[in-house]
């Protein structure tokens, strides 16, 4: 922080070491002994996400659901949803580092809670998925929140 040359060099330093401290960790499966007596009181054993990254937690409830459903998640995705990501991409890009920053905080960080509690609540209802199942959620409801208070 104190090699900041400037509030914007500074604002940019601050959310890259928050982003490479504890929510790393996180997303890598490190959890605080805390996270992991919140998952046992949700019913989620600490052994069915300790030391597991998120990107696998992920895979396993996409691979449960569309066991469920007997259908791929690529079915459901619109032909022309590519280029729409395209162009944000492009968007954000052009704003700089700035610009990707606030993409990342807004998009990943702020408004996942939200689409992740509705998406839990479906997924429960419709196709009576467990807590376990359902944990790559339930973490992000309860994480993600904090880290956009964080970053803010």
């Amino acid at each position: 922080f104190f090699l900041a040359r400037n509030r914007k060099h500074y604002l940019l330093t601050y959310i890259v070491w928050l982003f490479t401290t504890s929510d790393v960790r996180e997303e890598m499966g490190f959890y605080h002994e805390e996270t992991l007596e919140e998952c046992e009181m949700l019913g989620i054993p600490r052994e069915s996400v300790e030391n597991i990254p998120h990107h696998q937690l992920f895979r396993e409830l996409v691979n449960t659901v569309e066991k469920k459903v007997q259908c791929s998640y690529i079915d459901f995705i619109p032909d022309d949803f590519s280029g729409v990501m395209v162009k944000a991409q492009k968007e954000c890009v052009a704003k700089g580092k700035i610009g990707l920053l606030a993409s990342l905080y807004f998009g990943s960080e702020l408004i996942v809670p939200s689409i992740y509690s509705a998406l839990l609540v479906g997924l429960r209802l419709c196709l009576n998925l467990s807590r376990e199942e359902t944990r790559f959620l339930l973490l992000h409801v309860s994480m993600d929140g904090d880290h956009a208070d964080n970053i803010r």
